[in-house]
C-alpha cells in the first residue's frame, strides 16, 4: 500500500505557494477585463436572495482572479464558472426581474452580454 501511495505521489505536479501567486504581466489584461465583467454583472443584480445566491459566485471567480492573477487564477476561475453550470441551475438561467417588461428585456441582454465576455476571458487560457 506504502509503495503504491509513493508511486502516486511521485506522479502528481505540485504547484509551489509562489508560483501560484505571481503574477504573469501577460495575463494582466485578460483578468482586468474578466474582473470588470463581474462588476458589470454584480452592478445589473438587484438586491434579493436569488441575486445574492449567484452573486457569491462571482465573487469567487474574482477572488481566484485577484489571489492568483496567472494562469492558475484563470484556471480556478474557469472551474468555479463551470460549476455555476448545476445545483442552482446553469448561469444563464438567472435573469433579472423588473415589472417593466422592456427594461427587464435590456437588462438581461446586457447581463448576457458581459457573462459572454467574462466566459470568453477565461477560457482563453484553459489549460
Amino acid at each position: 500500500m506504502l509503495k503504491i501511495l509513493k508511486k502516486w505521489l511521485s506522479e502528481q505536479v505540485f504547484t509551489s505557494n509562489k508560483e501560484l501567486h505571481t503574477v504573469n504581466p501577460e495575463l494582466i489584461s485578460s483578468i482586468k477585463q474578466c474582473v470588470n465583467s463581474i462588476d458589470a454583472i454584480c452592478d445589473l443584480m438587484p438586491a434579493d436572495d436569488t441575486s445574492d445566491d449567484w452573486r457569491v459566485y462571482y465573487t469567487n471567480i474574482r477572488q481566484s482572479l485577484e489571489s492568483m492573477p496567472n494562469e492558475h487564477g484563470l484556471t480556478k476561475a474557469l472551474q468555479v464558472w463551470n460549476s455555476m453550470q448545476g445545483g442552482m441551475g446553469s448561469w444563464n438561467d438567472y435573469y433579472i426581474p423588473h415589472s417593466d417588461q422592456e427594461t427587464m428585456r435590456s437588462l438581461n441582454e446586457t447581463l448576457q452580454k458581459h457573462c459572454s465576455a467574462l466566459y470568453y476571458q477565461l477560457r482563453l487560457y484553459e489549460q
